[in-house]
């Protein structure tokens, strides 16, 4: 969760707050919504019977009875934990949750009430990453709080009609708590199944005016407003040299170098083009394997998009000068320059620039000949280069 500023918005003594996470793209908005149970059958780790939580069975937001001096962010923290089992206050659920902005607000419901919501906007694959991890959660029973039965990701012209009161079965409550046999026989306070019926009479048919408030709020806002236009800034090469506006790097089998697409806010998801995707799995990096060279003056290129907003890398994968070999030809001839390259190959040849000396007619490639005019004009010495980058 953002930490850029402390959220210590009042909170009305008696109420809830509510937790909003949604995000937006291309079509639209999506609201985070939980269904609870009709009546709960297990909470803190053991089972229980005949526990009916408010808006029983129906769909709504995360919600938590606040305590008046605790900050909304906080309550709203508690409460997904308990009853999801995650913990936005970890370091890592900011990542994974692609969690870019947290804003309490209060609102006023269709009858003239106050309502606190805390909104979370996250980016799309971090709101379903959220719902998967909730319910697996819910699944395997890794929450403190056993009120949820139910996570997903809705859009909001699709949320809005499903958080309504629950409605009855045709048989009535009584036959439902018979048939699903709720009633203890312990004599425990909650053995009562008049109450328990009671109970699912009044809680199923709670008017979720917190929720369906928020919505509205939600319904109503540009999509620019919910979720600002994340910002390609920049791309990062990891493990080349630059050359003049490009990068290059030498040719070495089960080596790459890497690029990093730099964005406002991070981690927004980009497309990548060129090269490979990264050896860890990282959705924000690329890798460029050096087991083939580029052609000569043609360096690869690796292009990012987010959006109508693109960066470019241009990397050259060169060959590697591994030595020199020199010879006399004898009689006052000169001498032979042998250039030895990884790979040794005729495309690691091309990559060859010489500054002095001539071909020698018939001679294998990566040879050069200097006379002793030349070794006496250049003083014995010989440039070699590769794509413009001196060995």
């Amino acid at each position: 969760m953002s930490r850029t500023a402390s959220i210590t918005a009042s909170i009305p003594s008696a109420g809830y707050v509510f937790a909003l996470l949604h995000t937006a793209d291309d079509k639209g908005l999506g609201v985070l919504l939980v269904q609870r149970h009709l009546v709960r059958t297990w909470a803190g780790g053991r089972r229980v019977r005949g526990d009916v939580p408010n808006w029983a069975g129906q769909w709504g937001l995360i919600a938590a009875r606040p305590l008046v001096t605790q900050p909304t962010e906080r309550t709203v923290q508690g409460a997904v934990l308990a009853q999801t089992g995650i913990d936005l206050a970890a370091p890592q659920s900011a990542e994974r949750y692609r969690i870019i902005r947290s804003e309490a607000r209060t609102l006023v419901d269709r009858d003239g009430g106050p309502v606190t919501v805390l909104l979370l906007t996250c980016l799309p694959q971090g709101l379903a990453a959220f719902a998967a991890d909730a319910q697996a959660n819910l699944t395997a029973r890794k929450v403190e709080d056993g009120v949820l039965a139910r996570v997903e990701v809705r859009p909001v012209a699709a949320a809005l009609p499903l958080v309504a009161p629950c409605a009855a079965p045709a048989e009535g409550w009584a036959r439902f708590v018979a048939d699903h046999g709720l009633v203890q026989r312990s004599g425990s306070p909650r053995s009562d199944a008049g109450q328990l019926v009671r109970q699912l009479s009044e809680r199923t048919a709670m008017a979720p005016a917190g929720a369906r408030a928020a919505l509205d709020v939600l319904a109503g806002l540009p999509i620019g407003e919910t979720q600002p236009r994340p910002r390609l800034q920049e791309l990062r090469v990891l493990g080349a040299r630059p050359m003049g506006g490009d990068w290059y790097q030498t040719w070495s089998p089960g080596e790459v170098v890497l690029v990093q697409a730099l964005t406002d806010p991070a981690g927004a998801e980009v497309t990548w083009e060129g090269g490979a995707p990264d050896p860890l799995g990282r959705p924000d990096w690329r890798a460029l394997p050096r087991d083939r060279l580029s052609d000569p003056g043609v360096p690869f290129r690796i292009e990012a998009r987010l959006g109508d907003q693109r960066g470019e890398a241009r990397i050259a994968v060169v060959p590697e000068l591994v030595g020199i070999e020199v010879r006399g030809q004898g009689d006052g001839a000169g001498v032979l320059v042998r250039a030895r390259l990884a790979p040794e190959d005729a495309a690691a040849f091309r990559h060859l620039h010489w500054d002095g000396g001539a071909v020698r007619p018939g001679e294998p490639e990566g040879q050069r000949l200097l006379t002793a005019a030349d070794l006496a004009a250049g003083g014995g010495r010989l440039f070699l280069a590769a794509n413009g980058s001196p060995y």
